[in-house]
């Protein structure tokens, strides 16, 4: 799963948060992530997908529901 010092981080910043694993993948759900002005949404959950070698290999996959432009 994560490491401690970004469990602990997350769960500061974020709570709610859920974390899990899916076929080897982290995955992270924040809900209701603030979005700044501009986009459609004021808020929106974020799916975050972390690959097996985070931390060594960083984000590059996330997703929002429901969909921000």
């Amino acid at each position: 799963m994560l490491p401690p010092i970004d469990h602990d981080h997350l769960l500061a910043r974020a709570p709610d948060s859920a974390v899990s694993l899916d076929r080897g993948m982290i995955c992270i759900v924040i809900p209701s992530f603030s979005l700044p002005a501009g986009f459609t949404q004021a808020s929106a959950d974020l799916l975050l997908r972390l690959s097996p070698g985070y931390p060594d290999v960083p984000p590059d996959m996330w997703w929002f529901s429901p969909v921000v432009r």
